[in-house]
């Protein structure tokens, strides 16, 4: 199935956990245009299994104070491949980009902003187990004392090439 989203407002306001979008065994998403997505105390997008994410404009936006293992705005995870052209995405908890399992994820531009404070701020992007990013551009913010972007596993794969950053990548994830 192929769901278009380029306009309107999606919202959850659940107890901690649960998601505003979910895509499992197969589809395509494609997120853009002045669509929005506001979940207060729940995640904006979690995938997994054959899942296809085009995000091209819009804004995600992620308030989860009630469970703390579920602020990211979007996580991915096992065959999932995400494509970020365009947007604003928003985590006020936590990181903004999950990767994860073997998914794939290529960033040409968009807006991530983090902007978890305190005891253990996250990155804007977090990469881990044999996941594989991409980043030729975008902007990425944070407070994160392990940096704008984390490989958190040696298997994780990150090539940047481009974007700004409010800190700077670790020089071994920098392309030459």
């Amino acid at each position: 199935a192929v769901v278009n989203i380029t306009g309107g407002t999606l919202s959850s306001t659940q107890d901690g956990t649960g998601q505003v979008i979910s895509g499992y065994n197969s589809g395509t998403l494609n997120f853009g245009g002045d669509a929005q997505i506001i979940a207060t105390d729940t995640q904006g997008i979690t995938t997994q299994d054959n899942i296809i994410v085009n995000i091209t404009g819009g804004e995600i936006w992620v308030n989860n104070t009630k469970h703390s293992g579920r602020t990211t705005a979007i996580s991915i995870d096992e065959n999932t491949k995400l494509e970020v052209a365009g947007g604003k995405i928003t985590s006020v908890q936590g990181a903004v980009l999950q990767v994860e399992g073997s998914a794939t994820a290529e960033i040409s531009s968009g807006e991530f902003i983090s902007e978890s404070k305190g005891y253990n701020p996250k990155s804007a992007v977090i990469v881990d187990d044999t996941a594989n990013v991409t980043i030729k551009g975008g902007s990425f913010s944070d407070s994160a004392e392990k940096g704008t972007i984390e490989k958190a596993d040696n298997q994780a794969t990150v090539v940047i090439s481009g974007g700004v950053f409010s800190s700077l990548p670790a020089e071994n994830l920098l392309a030459e």
